[in-house]
């Protein structure tokens, strides 16, 4: 899946920004190669060292990827699917389509207003509500139900072979990867929201490690977290706070997600509406 977003048709153009990566892409493809099914695997000291090398590549040629869909990257997939060869059947596949920038939103409606014969577009989001009603109604929506905590676990003994006892569910996992234990992310946002809500203006030292888009995005998470566990335990829900702050976040999201503002004045802006009465 990672190596699929280095496809030569997106990168049409842009080739220059990938000189550094290309070199640990082939590596990546060849170390793939050697684990295919069927493939006699080597000795274990040799494939534990295979299996490093796989993750510290994966995790260098993440850095290349835009943190967005980029408007040249949906402008290269619409020539694909009206260029390629008659008679082969296209599929495109967007993931976290919510987070589009809005030239990207604009790109992808019009591919949708007109989409080439025998191609199929596949948009996953976790978030429908954000994406534009003009593409929800050109697409046929499907839903799909969370796994329950024994489907999660038995996710993480079978296919990650983990511990499902050491993490909380597989968004704890795939998210340790990224930001570390997730207890950490959620005692910053736990930190965030107790500094915020009892007007310290000093602004937490912790949060300053939130340096990215993605790292936002999962400290936005957390925080939603945080907030709906203290909505649950309050003897008194303050029905017109949560929705005041369920709004704070979305406008957040809204700006690291479409607006591309910098992390550092969105955190600063949601920290002062979470510290008003």
């Amino acid at each position: 899946k990672l190596l699929r977003r280095f496809d030569p048709v997106l990168w049409e153009g842009d080739e220059k920004k990938l000189v550094k990566t290309r070199p640990i892409m082939e590596r990546l493809a060849e170390s793939i190669d050697k684990l295919l099914p069927g493939t006699p695997l080597p000795s274990e000291k040799k494939l534990e060292k295979l299996l490093d090398s796989l993750v510290d590549d994966c995790a260098f040629i993440q850095k290349s990827l835009p943190a967005v869909l980029p408007v040249s990257q949906v402008r290269h997939i619409t020539g694909w699917a009206v260029h390629s060869s008659a008679g082969d059947h296209k599929t495109v596949i967007i993931d976290a389509a919510e987070r589009m920038p809005i030239a990207s939103r604009n790109a992808l409606l019009k591919f949708l207003e007109e989409p080439p014969p025998d191609t199929t577009a596949i948009l996953i989001t976790d978030r429908k509500s954000m994406l534009l009603p003009t593409i929800i109604s050109r697409l046929r929506d499907y839903s799909f139900k969370n796994r329950s905590s024994s489907e999660e676990a038995e996710v993480l003994r079978r296919v990650f072979r983990e511990d499902d006892k050491r993490w909380g569910g597989l968004v704890a996992y795939f998210r340790a990867w990224r930001n570390g234990p997730s207890e950490i992310m959620q005692g910053t946002a736990s930190l965030f929201i107790d500094h915020a809500s009892s007007g310290n203006p000093i602004f937490p030292k912790e949060v300053s490690d939130i340096r990215d888009q993605l790292d936002l995005v999962a400290f936005l998470e957390a925080l939603s977290t945080e907030l709906q566990k203290r909505w649950r335990d309050s003897e008194v829900p303050d029905h017109k706070r949560a929705a005041m702050e369920i709004e704070w976040l979305r406008e957040a999201r809204i700006r690291t997600e479409s607006l591309n503002m910098p992390v550092p004045l969105i955190l600063r802006g949601l920290y002062s509406a979470m510290g008003t009465r």
